[in-house]
């Protein structure tokens, strides 16, 4: 199992290792020495991640091919956008499979609901 794949993943949904262990009960001491290559969480372990991570355990493992995680390239790039705003983090859990003109809609939502500074 790479651990790159599964910080890829993680990542994607704008989530830390102790969420992660939390919503799949995984300790969180598995990380640190996942990352560190002394070992590797076992394949119970490995299926409680990748349902969290909402992937299978072969493409946590990188043996299966790794689908595109949002609907396009512009839908990639506004929730890029959002993800370094962080009023906008709330979102990530929900943004991935986005068609650009809900993101959008989305995007405008938030802009609509924040304070002018």
């Amino acid at each position: 199992m790479s651990y790159e794949n599964y910080v890829k993943f993680r990542d994607a949904l704008g989530l830390r290792d102790n969420e992660v262990a939390r919503r799949s009960g995984v300790t969180q001491a598995t990380f640190p020495q996942w990352k560190k290559g002394l070992s590797e969480p076992k394949i119970e372990k490995r299926r409680k991640i990748a349902e969290v991570l909402g992937v299978t355990v072969d493409q946590l493992d990188g043996i299966e091919p790794q689908p595109e995680y949002y609907i396009d390239a512009e839908t990639r790039q506004i929730v890029e956008e959002m993800h370094s705003n962080k009023d906008y983090q709330v979102m990530f859990k929900a943004i991935p499979r986005l068609k650009p003109e809900d993101a959008k809609m989305v995007r405008e939502m938030i802009e609509r609901l924040l304070p002018d500074d």
